[in-house]
């Protein structure tokens, strides 16, 4: 079964974002990695400033899951425009196998932002923009 989650993005203020989360709502980090240390398979950093920089988050607060992370044109987008503070919504799935069903039927008419693949957090995953202007993150669990 698919469950969604919302995904945050913010230009550079996610860790502070995360820290009035866990003081106001008892949020607990669940997973957290920089741009300085992801993978190098899944991402290269070319502005040294952005190191620390979320890359990848997930927060729960109480049984609820959220998503985080930091982005711009470069880190994020995929050349289409970022929009600071944006919320996206993002479907877990249980295997590679939704997320492609999934993806199929989502990328018609979309534009894709990143197109399927996989990374340290995810087996399999897509970011893209519906044809209404919803954005979606399209995932594995792990």
């Amino acid at each position: 079964m698919a469950k969604v989650s919302p995904f945050l993005t913010f230009s550079g203020k996610c860790a502070e974002a995360m820290e009035l989360y866990e003081k106001a709502f008892k949020a607990k980090v669940a997973y957290k990695a920089c741009y300085g240390e992801a993978n190098k398979k899944d991402f290269t950093l070319t502005d040294e400033a952005q190191k620390d920089w979320i890359y990848h988050a997930q927060m729960k607060i109480g049984r609820q899951t959220i998503m985080l992370c930091d982005g711009n044109e470069e880190t994020l987008s995929n050349g289409t425009e970022q929009r600071a503070s944006e919320v996206c919504l993002c479907v877990e799935f249980n295997t590679e196998e939704e997320v492609k069903a999934a993806y199929e039927i989502m990328k018609e008419g979309a534009v894709i932002i990143e197109p399927m693949s996989s990374a340290t957090y995810s087996k399999s995953f897509a970011y893209l923009e519906d044809k209404f202007g919803i954005r979606w993150w399209i995932m594995t669990a792990q």
